[in-house]
């Protein structure tokens, strides 16, 4: 899983990410995943709201009370501060198992305080001799509420909270004109309320799947990585020209180098085949067979002057379409550093 939080946004008293999710409840590990992604659209959804309501402020600047169009407007922009004031405040505060519900709630009431200012204008400004505004307000606010939907779709309790806080005033208003029209367009406001409500539902359970696998994927990961730690293993991984793309940092406590020297190196030039001739040439059979090979003997020389025999094992790697990736493997220590001795001088 790609961590949306860096360790340092989880708290001290908590080891980190994994941690603080392995020790939570379900519930919780949902909310330690999901929360913090949801966090990141608040800038944008605030900038949203803001435009917005100044938009609709300027187009109904003749049909509403000045003094009421103001203060309607001051509230979505007081709201919209709010939300803002709270991302701040969350990004700089560590997470735990302790105070995720928290910080759910506080975008909850957010999300719906934003959505019960729409509402308001779906009231307040509803023009009933105005028919071009009123369509005009039914798109905004519906937009709004769809826009809503991509903003929390982590979290589908806040975009209930603004999409049911905004919705219902304007179909309200609507309905109480009486006409065919008006009549219509309210039911068809109600199946659209009902549609998104189904919608949300179905992306909010797959969501809700994905990131429960995406944990139980990365807490498998993290229990294979300890057990690869206990064994003294490291694990690589090559492109299909050879050339090492990834080294585990276990490396670095067997050979005494880091990842990085490795990287961009083939095995060829990276492992001092010299004394191990006939490991070189089951390794070069196997890679031109694309096949897998296990156990080859071979050292490699690090400094100060030193080689450390290891086994290496891997096996090709193929795309969907049978196309060749490279080789993915492990690699164990199975003699310690000697000394390498020169035959010159």
């Amino acid at each position: 899983m790609t961590r949306d939080a860096s360790s340092s946004r989880f708290s001290e008293s908590e080891p980190g990410p994994t941690a603080a999710i392995a020790m939570a409840t379900e519930k919780e590990r949902l909310l330690l995943a999901l929360v913090p992604r949801v966090f990141r659209g608040v800038p944008g959804a605030a900038i949203i709201n803001s435009i917005n309501a100044v938009l609709v402020a300027v187009v109904f600047t003749l049909e509403a009370e000045s003094g009421l169009l103001a203060a309607w407007t001051g509230a979505v922009l007081l709201v919209a501060g709010f939300r803002m004031l709270a991302w701040w405040r969350f990004n700089r505060t560590p997470l735990d198992r302790r105070n995720i519900r928290f910080w759910s709630h506080v975008y909850l009431l957010g999300a719906g305080l934003q959505g019960l200012t729409w509402g308001a204008a779906g009231i307040l400004l509803f023009t009933p001799d105005a028919l071009p505004l009123q369509v005009f307000l039914i798109l905004v606010i519906g937009g709004m509420g769809a826009g809503a939907l991509v903003v929390s779709s982590h979290y589908m309790r806040a975009f209930h909270a603004f999409f049911f806080a905004s919705m219902p005033f304007i179909t309200i208003s609507v309905a109480s004109m009486g006409t065919v029209m008006h009549t219509t367009l309210a039911i068809l406001m109600v199946i659209f309320m009902a549609a998104m409500y189904v919608f949300a539902r179905y992306l909010g359970e797959t969501i809700r799947e994905m990131v429960t696998l995406e944990l139980e994927r990365e807490a498998l990961l993290d229990q294979f990585r300890d057990f690869a730690e206990m064994s003294g293993d490291w694990f690589w991984e090559t492109g299909p020209d050879m050339r090492f793309t990834y080294l585990s940092d276990q490396v670095r406590h067997v050979l005494g180098l880091p990842p990085s020297h490795f990287i961009g190196r083939t095995q060829a030039t990276s492992i001092d085949w010299e004394d191990s001739a006939d490991a070189w040439h089951t390794y070069m059979e196997m890679v031109d067979a694309r096949a897998a090979f296990r156990d080859l003997v071979c050292s490699i020389k690090h400094p100060p002057d030193h080689k450390t025999y290891v086994a290496l094992s891997g096996k090709p790697i193929f795309s969907p379409d049978g196309r060749f990736l490279g080789y993915r493997g492990t690699g164990r220590q199975i003699g310690g550093p000697r000394e390498v001795i020169s035959n010159t001088g």
